[in-house]
């Protein structure tokens, strides 16, 4: 066996923690270091996972050579920070949304080429047994000729003061935040997202970012898909719905089941959503990957997309209709925009 990917974190809040957490005990990855100019962050996260803390990200890739980086900052970060580590021969697994926009995307894109090393976007959803399911029964044509999608990442949450609430830091509300989920779903599941249209909700909080957006979207060979995204209403327990001539199969937080038309009841087919076991098999994913094992889910490609797709769901919200999704990193799409 070979020794465990030595491992480092760029950032330390709550999202740096699901990693650390999901890295504990792994038999692949190791955690070597974390850095945050926040220090008393950096020192907590350090206290409870045992490993040094720096204050930069200069300063914990000259002492510790990690050979690959998980970047948890705010996105206004992440462009500038995921070239130096590329720059630096350094992996990095990068959370979303992968960029403030399209063209911050791309020069990271590119830098991963240039660099020879691996830009993997932490699409979690990916691993969730009830989506690998689907992926399954969708390529099997279990479910008959797909008919459509329904998407909902909706929780009521208050979020005054949070950094997603400030567009110079996040590139947007509501749709920055979860909408990269949303479209890499569509994209693992149909292909690649087309064209989209979005309408965005009331402001109830008064923020200067949106707060919730409804979005149709063209994926694959046409597929339309119904996306709702929300910080102003709790959600249900059911999360994405796939709709095929000859079954629905929903998959919720809880569960995962399907029902054939005519069926009086639902089948139950998979566990839910479980975050410790999704961000576990998304190491597991990124390490075989930076070892030449597989190719990674989340790839600089499927990066980029998702950074694309939100940009023109953007470009809706200010002009109206539907946009095209630009499909190339090398000629970025319009910039978003709150």
């Amino acid at each position: 066996m070979s020794a465990p990917l030595r491992v480092a974190l760029l950032g330390a809040g709550r999202i740096a923690q699901v990693h650390a957490d999901a890295l504990e005990g792994s038999g692949e990855a190791r955690l070597v270091a974390v850095a945050d100019p926040r220090w008393e962050a950096a020192r907590a996260l350090s206290l409870a996972t045992g490993c040094p803390a720096y204050a930069s990200a200069e300063e914990l890739v000259a002492r510790e050579k990690p050979e690959a980086a998980i970047v948890c900052t705010p996105p206004n970060h992440h462009a500038a920070l995921t070239r130096y580590l590329l720059g630096e021969g350094v992996h990095v697994l990068c959370e979303k949304p992968l960029a403030r926009d399209p063209g911050e995307a791309a020069g990271m894109v590119d830098a991963a080429r240039s660099a020879g090393r691996l830009l993997v976007l932490a699409t979690k959803y990916r691993f969730v047994p009830g989506v690998v399911l689907a992926k399954k029964l969708l390529d099997l044509g279990s479910l008959g000729e797909p008919e459509g999608a329904e998407i909902t990442f909706s929780q009521k949450v208050a979020m005054a003061g949070n950094w997603y609430a400030d567009p110079a830091v996040s590139g947007g509300g509501v749709l920055a935040d979860n909408g990269p989920h949303a479209a890499d779903l569509l994209r693992f599941l149909f292909g690649p997202v087309t064209e989209v249209q979005a309408v965005e909700g009331p402001r109830a909080q008064g923020l200067a970012v949106d707060e919730s957006v409804e979005l149709e979207a063209r994926a694959g060979d046409g597929v339309l898909a119904r996306v709702h995204l929300s910080w102003n209403a709790a959600g249900g327990e059911t999360y994405l719905a796939l709709h095929g001539s000859d079954g629905t199969l929903e998959i919720g937080w809880k569960a995962c089941r399907c029902r054939t038309p005519g069926a009086a009841e639902w089948t139950p087919l998979a566990p839910g959503y479980d975050r410790a076991q999704a961000f576990r098999a998304l190491h597991q994913s990124f390490v075989r990957a930076v070892e030449g094992r597989g190719e990674p889910e989340g790839s600089s490609e499927d990066a980029f997309a998702s950074a694309a797709v939100v940009a023109a769901a953007y470009a809706s919200l200010a002009g109206g209709g539907w946009v095209r999704v630009e499909a190339s990193s090398s000629t970025p799409g319009p910039r978003s925009s709150e």
